[in-house]
């Protein structure tokens, strides 16, 4: 028997089940921040949810029934869709004592082929299958942007938030300064750069800057302006007190990193004491943030 053809009511199990699916992952995409992007993966794991979920009537799930039924793992770990993932990929071939060991993502389920965990890497904009994963249960990178009113880094069209779970120290220069603007992201500058005021500026990302010579092709600077002073503005002149209303402005640049053998600073960058970089600077500032995201938080305690 078959159901004829326009007449979905004739296949009411069907039918039932595939709402039931729908409702679920959308669900999750409310209660996780994700978006459309993922639709596919929210599906196929809420078949996994609804699969371990036991029914009404006889309080057994379907795969208490068949427990090893085909592309089901029953030896991995089970975590909530969307929360926070580390895959661990082993030591890193250029920095095999220090580097980073494991890489931070969103969980979307299973592999079905392989026995893996999918988890979705927003600094490539990619899903990626780990053998072995770590999970922080609680923690939703993505709800938590949307929440304090912050564009979801799940749209995959390589915005400047797609790194914001990453490692900032693992972030390209490019992207960690084009990150920074974004976000008007502010740090203290070096006293003995100013060395006539008693207390220290900060200053916020203004814009990303490159060099097109042969020597510098992948040096990066931060132009910055100073936009707060760390005392009371009465004790500042009249001039000084202009940057604070934005009535004058006092932009520098700032190299992303420690130049490397063969790069020289523009003439226009700052070349003060203590070889400047805005790495250094951050470290300073924000001593215990991690990642992008973490220096976005330290910032808003500080305003």
């Amino acid at each position: 028997m078959k159901s004829c053809p326009d007449t979905h009511q004739q296949n009411g199990i069907a039918e039932r089940t595939v709402d039931l699916i729908k409702t679920t992952s959308r669900t999750n995409d409310l209660a996780t921040g994700l978006n459309d992007h993922l639709l596919d993966y929210s599906h196929k794991y809420a078949a996994v949810q609804l699969s371990r979920t036991p029914m009404d009537a006889s309080k057994v799930s379907s795969l208490s029934i068949w427990p090893h039924a085909p592309f089901q793992h029953p030896s991995l770990d089970l975590a909530p869709f969307g929360c926070l993932a580390y895959g661990h990929m082993g030591k890193d071939p250029q920095d095999p004592n220090h580097g980073s060991r494991a890489t931070p993502g969103i969980f979307l389920g299973h592999d079905p082929i392989a026995c893996g965990y999918r988890i979705y890497r927003s600094d490539s904009s990619q899903v990626k299958v780990y053998a072995y994963a770590t999970f922080n249960i609680h923690s939703f990178p993505f709800l938590t942007q949307q929440l304090i009113g912050k564009r979801p880094g799940t749209i995959m069209d390589n915005n400047w938030r797609q790194h914001a779970i990453s490692l900032y120290r693992m972030v390209p220069n490019h992207a960690a300064a084009n990150y920074f603007v974004g976000k008007q992201l502010e740090f203290e500058i070096s006293r003995s750069w100013y060395p006539t005021y008693s207390l220290t500026w900060r200053a916020h990302a203004q814009a990303v800057l490159t060099s097109s010579a042969s020597n510098n092709s992948d040096l990066v600077g931060q132009e910055v302006v100073l936009a707060h002073y760390n005392g009371h503005p009465s004790t500042l002149s009249a001039q000084d007190r202009q940057l604070l209303n934005s009535t004058r402005v006092e932009s520098l640049v700032i190299p992303m990193s420690p130049l490397k053998t063969g790069q020289t600073l523009l003439a226009c960058w700052h070349s003060g004491p203590e070889a400047p970089n805005v790495r250094s600077l951050l470290k300073w500032s924000y001593p215990d943030a991690k990642t992008l995201a973490d220096l976005t938080y330290a910032l808003l305690c500080l305003q």
